[in-house]
């Protein structure tokens, strides 16, 4: 016999992502919708991969993890360029009338390759993956009451904060640029974990989750400077020098800005280990 009631810890919410995921695919074929299609898709596929660790004893999960983890990777190239456009259109200003801006050609070639992202979804064979994780998600239910999901969203939690605490620990320690990085996953990780299950999980985690947010928008815009600054040679016409002091220095200060959100909760362990009050 089915538990209706569980339909608010997991079917529900990843029914909600996989309208998503089909939604997004198909908007990038559309000009005018693609750009955004591109984040939505994103977005899903990446909550969709953290949701899996309730189907992870199921039949079918290998199968449907492998394509959710091609998909989203497939993903990032696209999210990757379009982000750094966005920042060399701010590293553009005062460019010469007379002269072809760099993002100019960039911007063509990205909008041209969002119908070949849509190709690679079906290729994958991303729609068949959410059909079987949906499955999965619904034997799950089926055979869970209630209150045990909820209890292991709740343990997972606790995990995920743990993380959390020993990748902050060891940023502050090191700052080093691949422990940001690793901490700036740590806080994603965590914070879909508990955004996505916010109605089941108690409220000091939702707190802490929010309070991660400024630290992750921080972290996020360090590691996009990083990002750019790797691909700034492949530019045609990119003044390489100027642009790299002026995203060193943005880069400073985005790390400088997470340290400072960082301190305060590391000086108040309570915060990590038993939440918001």
């Amino acid at each position: 016999m089915t538990n209706a009631q569980n339909g608010s810890v997991l079917q529900a919410q990843f029914q909600r992502l996989h309208r998503q995921a089909l939604q997004a695919r198909m908007l990038l074929d559309r000009p005018a919708k693609a750009a955004d299609a591109v984040y939505d898709l994103r977005l899903a596929l990446r909550i969709s991969r953290i949701l899996r660790h309730f189907a992870r004893k199921d039949p079918a999960y290998d199968a449907f993890s492998r394509v959710l983890d091609l998909a989203y990777r497939a993903t990032s190239p696209v999210r990757d360029r379009q982000v750094g456009i966005a920042r060399i259109r701010l590293l553009e200003t005062g460019w010469p009338r007379t002269r072809r801006r760099p993002s100019t050609g960039l911007s063509q070639a990205l909008r041209a390759s969002y119908p070949q992202l849509g190709r690679d979804m079906d290729v994958l064979g991303l729609p068949g993956a959410l059909i079987l994780m949906e499955s999965a998600i619904a034997r799950v239910e089926r055979k869970v009451v209630r209150a045990k999901l909820i209890r292991r969203a709740e343990r997972h939690a606790e995990r995920l904060r743990a993380v959390l605490s020993t990748r902050m620990e060891t940023a502050l320690a090191r700052h080093r640029m691949k422990d940001w990085h690793r901490l700036r996953l740590a806080i994603k990780h965590y914070r879909f974990w508990v955004d996505v299950l916010a109605g089941v999980l108690p409220k000091g985690q939702v707190a802490l989750s929010r309070a991660l947010k400024p630290l992750q928008v921080a972290l996020g815009d360090a590691h996009d400077g990083e990002v750019l600054m790797a691909w700034l040679p492949e530019i045609p016409d990119a003044p390489l020098d100027d642009w790299r002091a002026v995203l060193m220095t943005q880069k400073q200060a985005d790390l400088e800005r997470a340290l400072a959100l960082l301190s305060p909760l590391m000086a108040s362990p309570g915060q990590l280990a038993d939440g918001i009050s």
